[in-house]
């Protein structure tokens, strides 16, 4: 039986049309389709400037772990607003030392200071500058399908390609091997299965190390958890092994969790339900509550080894470590360490995957669900039994979803979910209804006459 495409609010597009001509005369973007203009939000849910009403199943973008407007955050903006904004660089405020010593007291020892940054880009060219300052090595290693940040030299880690990398090949970093595999078990690298593999993904890794570096490795770069590149967990004993393959090659271990931290995934940092720590810990996006701040984190000892070789840390640029972007963020952390939502997180997450595996146990496109708290991946596929990537599906799926209003991510054939900590299971059950309702779109033909669905950087 065909589904009817009926969006869930029927509403006239002409103010949106409007200014997204308006838009496309004076701004260089990239959008998604259907292409969406926002005014305002509340929770976890936002209208577009027509009235349309959309569940917001990304959390602005990985970075709204307390939903839109959370009010002890929209207080702590008004109260820090009014006295002081922003400020000449070589100086700092009260607000930025005061978040700085919450955010390196909720970590274990051996992650005690921190370089602040306003991007997860830049955290991670800070950690590359502390490496190599650090070991006095240069190679830098990545995993395949990572992504790392968007600026040449930490885009030189990302190996996801796509037209975000397209034509410039000349200007990217050589002193880099994208050489470990990825720990995706649904889609092992080497054709083995877990746990009878003994991880030998890592094995393979080294002897690729060997191959493509000169062997001067000073850190090894790795999402926690792998985002773009799938949505991939790794298997237990994975980071531990990775760790000591870094320490074979007298490299330091980089954990990238720009989209998993803090608390989204069921720990307060993303690595601590792994049972191994990083060298270095690179943060963004959720960090801030919203607001443009992260940082390179590490011990006192690798900073300072760093600082007496001139590797040009510590580092700062105009917006680094401004007090209202503090202020907000400091409040963010307090919330979450006050209020336990990491625990939430690990609670919901359980309740999210038995509603999402019952999506992969009624249609046979969905290959896989995974992911930990609130940030999964649901694989799209042509059939569970030959497994094979259904990219075009996927972004039928995730058009047909923001058509009825529910708003999802998607890269390659994995669709993207990361909904606010505050959300309810009343909410996530909408949400699940709205996508088995996109899905069951997607395989009538939906949306009809439609064969451009994204102008992403990595689709």
């Amino acid at each position: 039986m065909q589904v009817a495409a009926i969006p869930l609010a029927k509403v006239k597009d002409a103010l949106s049309q409007r200014y997204r001509a308006r838009e496309d005369e004076h701004v260089l973007a990239w959008h998604h389709q259907p292409r969406i203009v926002f005014s305002r939000a509340r929770g976890v849910r936002l209208w577009d400037v027509d009235g349309r009403e959309y569940l917001d199943f990304v959390s602005g973008h990985i970075n709204l772990l307390l939903g839109h407007n959370h009010p002890e955050l929209v207080q702590a903006l008004a109260e820090q607003a009014s006295k002081l904004w922003t400020h000449y660089k070589y100086y700092t405020t009260d607000a930025t030392i005061d978040f700085a010593e919450l955010l390196t007291e909720s970590m274990p020892d051996g992650l005690d200071v921190l370089n602040f940054t306003t991007t997860g880009s830049e955290a991670n060219e800070i950690a590359m500058r502390l490496a190599r300052g650090a070991t006095g090595r240069f190679d830098m290693v990545s995993v395949i399908q990572g992504l790392h940040g968007g600026t040449f030299a930490v885009e030189s880690l990302t190996s996801i390609g796509g037209p975000r990398k397209r034509g410039l090949g000349p200007m990217l970093m050589p002193a880099r091997a994208n050489a470990v595999l990825a720990p995706h078990c649904y889609r092992c690298p080497i054709n083995l299965k877990f746990p009878s593999c003994n991880i030998a993904c890592l094995d393979v890794s080294d002897e690729m190390i060997e191959r493509t570096t000169t062997g001067e490795v000073a850190a090894i770069f790795a999402e926690t958890i792998m985002g773009s590149g799938g949505m991939v967990v790794p298997p237990e004993g994975w980071l531990a092994k990775l760790k000591r393959l870094a320490r074979k090659w007298g490299a330091l271990l980089v954990l990238d969790e720009v989209q998993v931290s803090p608390a989204k995934t069921g720990a307060l940092w993303c690595f601590q339900q792994f049972g191994e720590q990083p060298d270095i810990l690179t943060l963004g996006k959720g960090t801030g509550g919203g607001m443009s701040i992260g940082a390179a984190v590490t011990s006192r000892e690798i900073a300072e080894r760093a600082k007496e070789t001139g590797c040009g840390v510590p580092w700062g640029s105009t917006f680094v470590g401004e007090a209202l972007d503090a202020a907000v963020a400091r409040k963010q952390l307090e919330i979450l360490i006050r209020d336990n939502y990491a625990q939430r997180a690990a609670r919901l997450g359980q309740y999210f995957m038995q509603r999402l595996n019952a999506l992969k146990d009624r249609h046979d496109v969905v290959g896989d669900v995974r992911g930990r708290g609130m940030y999964v991946g649901v694989e799209i596929v042509t059939d569970k039994l030959t497994k094979g990537k259904n990219n075009r599906l996927m972004q039928r799926i995730r058009y047909n979803a923001i058509e009825n209003g529910l708003l999802i991510g998607g890269s390659g054939n994995v669709l993207k979910i990361f909904p606010a900590l505050t959300i309810t299971e009343a909410e996530l059950d909408e949400g699940v209804e709205i996508l088995d309702r996109a899905i069951r779109l997607a395989l009538d033909g939906h949306p009809l006459g439609v064969e451009r669905f994204s102008e992403g950087s990595h689709p």
